[in-house]
């Protein structure tokens, strides 16, 4: 008989983008501490938000590599967690029925 296996779902989760949820644009302020914002401010500001960039990218490639959370539901109709090479997978099913990861 063969298996019957299922993504795990997480009603709690309602967004389609969670990662991207989560990313803020740095602000714009006075970097050089010079008591005004101005162009001087502009080097600092592009670095930091080069960095913020980097880091989205960062969660988007692990997200990348991650599988889905599985399980195999029994004959009883009991859940039973699957794991891969001794990995649980991180993407689930949110609310709206769309894969979405969770890191």
């Amino acid at each position: 008989m063969p298996w019957n296996i299922q993504v795990s779902s997480n009603a709690t989760i309602t967004s389609d983008t969670p990662i991207t949820d989560t990313f803020k644009i740095v602000s714009f302020a006075d970097y050089t501490r010079d008591g005004k914002m101005n162009l001087d401010d502009l080097p600092p500001f592009q670095e930091q938000y080069s960095k913020s960039i980097l880091a989205w990218v960062e969660q988007m490639r692990e997200c990348v590599a991650q599988k889905p959370n599985l399980y195999r539901i029994a004959e009883d109709g009991t859940q039973i967690p699957v794991t891969i090479n001794k990995v649980t997978g991180k993407i689930f099913l949110n609310a709206n029925k769309t894969p979405v990861c969770l890191l």
